[in-house]
């Protein structure tokens, strides 16, 4: 069961608070319904130790270390190379702790590629301990849409490690990606800028996100399908929304889908980090590469 549990705070020491993090866990051998152990090579049971609570399966020679340490190489980072001042951080806790998640808001940080539309920069922080969710940490853009209220974000740089005994986070690791993520945060506000002058009819944005995020083919008694109509529609409809604000613009078309990713229903955190993923596929395609050029595509 998703069993999500959310905390929020606000203040430049509110990233120090890993309260909801503190869960304690031990791997356990695992058995069958008679109750004999089975090979090592069946992996290891996780056990959430103040509750008892069976959270997951990992292999023989994953290492179950709990998520402390990871969370306090990154704020160790965090305090050394980021104004946190102004820091809006909300925990997520999912599956009786096997998963979480951290979003950190940095307002002091924030770009305007036109009036009035303000992206400030975020951090999302994912972790596991019952080996679904590898370690990540992906700076990006939270987007406040036309200033109602409204959000959505542009997903740009990531560091990413697995879960076994050799797979560790090094602070060095943290560190390059934060520098580097906030230098490529703030080159964005004259790319966002050169979006908004190329213009896109409503033919070129349905043939893109055909071609790329609503692409998926299956076979069918008809035949194959090659476009998933119902996300198609998803995301031409965000696109739309969008466009009322900004324009019939390249700026809108991107705008249309991480609005897609971020506000299309869904309860399940793993499809929301699946969308993100779509989005920047998207943004290093061959079809939007050339639109952002002026070059028509076949």
């Amino acid at each position: 069961m998703l069993n999500e549990v959310t905390h929020e705070t606000t203040g430049r020491f509110a990233i120090d608070d890993l309260s909801a993090f503190d869960i304690p866990f031990k791997t356990v051998s695992l058995k069958t319904e008679d109750d004999d152990l089975l090979p090592a090579r069946f992996g290891k049971g996780v056990v959430r130790t103040d509750t008892n609570e069976v959270v997951g399966r990992v292999g023989p020679r994953t290492d179950v270390r709990g998520y402390l340490e990871r969370m306090d190489t990154l704020n160790d980072a965090l305090h050394d190379h980021v104004d946190l001042s102004e820091a809006k951080v909300k925990n997520n806790v999912f599956y009786n702790g096997g998963r979480i998640h951290r979003n950190i808001i940095f307002p002091v940080y924030h770009i305007e590629p036109a009036i009035g539309d303000i992206t400030q920069l975020t951090l999302d922080i994912y972790d596991s301990v019952d080996n679904t969710w590898a370690w990540q940490a992906i700076l990006s853009g939270h987007r406040l849409w036309c200033l109602n209220g409204c959000t959505s974000k542009d997903f740009t740089i990531r560091v990413y490690g697995r879960h076994g005994a050799n797979n560790s986070i090094t602070y060095d690791a943290v560190k390059r990606v934060i520098i580097r993520g906030i230098n490529d945060f703030n080159h964005r506000e004259s790319e966002f800028r050169s979006w908004i002058s190329r213009k896109v009819t409503q033919t070129d944005v349905i043939k893109l996100y055909k071609d790329t995020l609503a692409f998926a083919p299956r076979k069918t008694s008809n035949g194959i399908v090659y476009t998933n109509e119902k996300r198609l529609e998803s995301l031409i409809e965000a696109y739309q929304i969008e466009a009322q604000c900004a324009g019939h613009n390249l700026y809108s078309v991107y705008n249309g889908a991480t609005r897609w990713a971020t506000h299309s229903p869904t309860k399940s955190p793993d499809a929301r980090r699946q969308r993100q993923s779509d989005v920047a596929k998207m943004q290093r395609s061959k079809q939007f590469t050339a639109m952002v050029n002026g070059i028509a595509y076949g």
